[in-house]
């Protein structure tokens, strides 16, 4: 039985191995954007900033607000992610992450290595203020790290108790806002993963226990519990609290009807959906976007996270990104509002006005 199945998984591996070794895309057919738009570039105005970083991370700020989603640096190659040992590289997390010491929380979508991986060098050296908000199973992976630094008060799960029953920590439900800050707010939506190949998923399950060690391959990021996001700036003030600007935020590809929004939350400044496996779910990205219409649009998880950061750019293994912003194009006639995709090369940032934005 055991050798029927290995040869079953191996026999489904090799054409997805055969794949991602050769799909990733040429950006012939893309308008790429590799600003570096620095707050001078609104004089004056109020605004929030997204910089991206590659994958699903991103880094928000409004002013001195600021807030992190899956940020990851590493990059380890396809070889090495599918068959070897995977780790952290510190040195390309400290020369591609900017300033963050000021960063409240980091915000994981789920519990893959390219969300997950680089949070603890991140969290327990970059951004010593930052509380990390992420699934059950998430909070497992961590706990040797955060244990060690004695900073388990940082970790928090979203939608299940923690890894560590003796953990002190409020429930955090979906669909509930959690306050970051009196001025930054975010709301947990549960959401799905779009499969990887062919209908078929890697590293799929959850954790309840701590792992007990430093994960160091892929297969032990098991993927967990899967959320959107919506994430807030607010202006607050002795009568009344005012949101400023409002993301939507989803960091896989998801079926129509995941990870929706409350029905009572309808003006959307910004989304920002991942690209990567599209294809494998009904309804992405036109569903989501209807029921947003947003102002603006950011594709994340669009370029491939296997090569190393110094390569040239090239499209995500096994997923047409021209397709994706295509099906962007076919929604838009029922969009009035929505102003071009976009797509930054890592490192890049967008500044978008908040509403009602006057001269300071």
């Amino acid at each position: 039985m055991f050798l029927k199945s290995t040869v079953h998984r191996c026999l489904w591996l090799l054409p997805l191995l055969l794949c991602l070794s050769g799909c990733a895309g040429s950006l012939s057919r893309l308008e790429l954007e590799r600003a570096d738009l620095e707050p001078d570039d609104l004089p004056g105005v109020e605004h929030v900033a997204v910089t991206y970083f590659g994958a699903s991370g991103l880094l928000l700020r409004r002013g001195d607000e600021a807030i992190l989603v899956d940020p990851f640096f590493s990059n380890p190659g396809l070889l090495r992610t599918l068959a070897g040992r995977i780790r952290t590289r510190p040195d390309r997390v400290d020369a591609l992450l900017p300033e963050v010491d000021d960063v409240s929380a980091i915000l994981v979508s789920h519990s893959h290595y390219d969300h997950l991986m680089d949070v603890s060098h991140v969290a327990l050296t970059k951004a010593p203020r930052a509380v990390v908000y992420t699934s059950r199973t998430g909070t497992c992976i961590l706990d040797s790290e955060f244990s060690r630094a004695d900073a388990l008060d940082r970790l928090k799960a979203m939608g299940d108790p923690p890894c560590r029953p003796e953990v002190d920590q409020e429930p955090l439900k979906p669909k509930e806002w959690i306050d970051v800050t009196p001025r930054l707010r975010f709301m947990p939506l549960l959401s799905e993963h779009a499969p990887h190949f062919r209908g078929r998923s890697l590293y799929g399950g959850t954790r309840a226990q701590p792992l007990g060690k430093v994960p160091n391959r892929a297969s032990n990021y098991r993927k967990g519990r899967v959320f959107a996001f919506v994430i807030e700036f607010l202006t607050v003030t002795h009568d009344q609290t005012r949101v400023d600007f409002r993301v939507y935020l989803q960091g896989s590809a998801s079926n129509a009807g995941q990870g929706l929004p409350l029905e009572d939350l309808k003006e959307f400044d910004l989304a920002i959906l991942a690209a990567a496996g599209h294809h494998e779910v009904q309804g992405y990205p036109g569903s989501i976007l209807k029921r947003l219409r947003p102002e603006h649009l950011l594709v994340s998880h669009w370029e491939d996270f296997f090569a190393a950061p110094q390569k040239p750019l090239k499209t995500v293994r096994g997923t047409d990104v021209r397709e994706f912003l295509d099906k962007v194009e076919d929604s838009r006639k029922e969009l009035p509002k929505l102003g071009p995709s976009r797509l930054l090369a890592p490192g890049s940032r967008a500044v978008y006005p908040v509403r009602d934005a006057k001269p300071r």
